[in-house]
This record gives C-alpha cells, structure tokens and sequence, in this order.
C-alpha cells in the first residue's frame, strides 16, 4: 500500500505554474484562483517588495524584468504565495558564422541544441572552457536539416529556453521539466 501525497495548489499562480522559469521580457498573467477570506496581494522581487494590489482580479506583470518573484496573497489568518524566476538570457546568433554567444546573471547556461521544425533536436555538447566564454561555434552542426539554435538555461524552478525562432509558429511543444 503506497500513501499517495495530496498535491495542493496556492490560490494565486502564475499562467505558466507554481515554480516556473520564464524568460524576461515576458508578459506574465497571475490568476487569482480563490480570493475567498484574502485582502492583499503583494508583489516581491529579489525579496523587495515592488507592488501591492488590493483589487483581487487576476493581472499582468508586463514586459517582466530579471529576478526571484513571490506573489502572495494575504487576509484573515491566511497567506498563499506563488514563486517563479525571470530569466535574462542574454543570447545571441550570427547566421553568416553560425557563433552563439550566452550569458545569464542569474541563470546557468547548461545546453545548446540545433533545431527543425518536424520538431527534431541535436545536442551540441560543451566544453567546460565553451560554458565558461558563453561562446560557441556551431557551423559544424546548423544546416538546412537543423537551422535554427536553442539555449538552456538552468535555475531554480527548472529550465528557460532561449531560441533563435519562435518556437510556437514552428508548431513545437514546449517540454515542461
């Protein structure tokens, strides 16, 4: 006989999940699940309070900025919080020498892959010394078989991918870790 344990979720979570990593820039909505007996929300980036909300409606934070967020929702001996990261992937890609460059401030940078649109992945493995540049040249991978160039970046709450073309006109799914 196994116990199965009780998943039980917050009353306010972000769109994306409890504990998620989403990349800056992002317009993020936070869904108010259960007000019931709640009066506050108070937005906390890197453990500053940024925003206190007394309207308990579901809202965005547009165009997200770098850093730990907590949402919580607080009231009558009650407090419930959401928590995700915002990812800066600093990445960029030259097409004519296929040279990927990346970076984060708060994140680690962890994979690269070349990518189609079927949806197909390579690996490209990195050095230690390639990690540590945040530089790597991938003309012996990218062709017209895998054209474009994807950058994970490890954290907290899970991994942020950076790619070179939007992944959801491709008609790729987005693996959830």
């Amino acid at each position: 006989d196994e116990t199965i344990e009780e998943v039980i979720y917050p009353d306010i979570m972000s769109e994306y999940g409890d504990e998620v990593a989403i990349l800056e820039g992002e317009n993020i909505v936070i869904n108010v699940i259960d007000s019931t007996d709640y009066d506050t929300i108070s937005v906390y980036i890197d453990g500053a309070l940024s925003q206190t909300i007394t309207n308990l409606a579901d809202f965005t934070i547009s165009n997200a900025t770098a850093g730990s967020y907590e949402i919580r929702m607080t009231g009558n001996d009650k407090e419930t919080s959401t928590r995700f990261i915002v990812v800066n992937a600093n990445c960029s890609y030259n097409q004519s020498t296929h040279v990927l460059t990346f970076r984060s401030s708060n994140a680690t940078p962890h994979a690269v892959f070349v990518y189609n649109s079927n949806p197909g992945n390579r690996n490209v493995p990195l050095t230690a010394e390639q990690l540590a540049s945040g530089s790597v040249d991938l003309s012996d991978y990218v062709n017209s078989n895998y054209p474009y160039v994807k950058v994970n970046f490890m954290t907290d709450y899970g991994v942020a991918t950076w790619y070179t073309a939007d992944p959801y006109t491709l008609g790729l799914w987005q693996y959830i870790t």
